[in-house]
């Protein structure tokens, strides 16, 4: 659904949407969107090296019940994981190959605790 055909449906024009989202809801305004890429890494693959867009990653959204699911914006493909407990967002990422996903879950940071929360599963 677009943010138009969203916005048709609860009776709120698409840019006032817009707007609301990048002022409030998200923290956008508060760094002119330079933390929109904070979470980005570079990958290795067959070819070199690569660069992943990462635009959410939250740590404490992740749980033992994780949902992941494949979405296009524009013409970008992302995978994006939620905790199904919660419903949560946990990560948004512009890949879709899971050995690149994987480099983006290891190699997030987590210093409030030891152990992360988030484990892969590998089956």
């Amino acid at each position: 659904m677009s943010l138009t055909s969203f916005g048709l449906t609860v009776g709120v024009q698409a840019p006032t949407l817009h707007r609301w989202y990048r002022d409030y809801l998200s923290d956008y305004s508060k760094d002119g969107g330079a933390s929109i890429h904070k979470n980005d890494i570079e990958v290795k693959t067959k070819n070199g090296k690569t660069n992943i867009h990462v635009p959410i990653f939250k740590d404490e959204n992740f749980g033992s019940s994780m949902a992941i699911d494949e979405k296009q914006i524009g013409e970008d493909m992302y995978t994006i994981m939620s905790n199904r407990e919660t419903t949560k967002i946990a990560m948004i990422c512009k890949s879709m190959r899971s050995d690149e996903i994987r480099q983006v879950i290891e190699s997030q940071p987590n210093p409030d605790k030891p152990e992360p929360n988030r484990k892969i599963l590998y089956i």
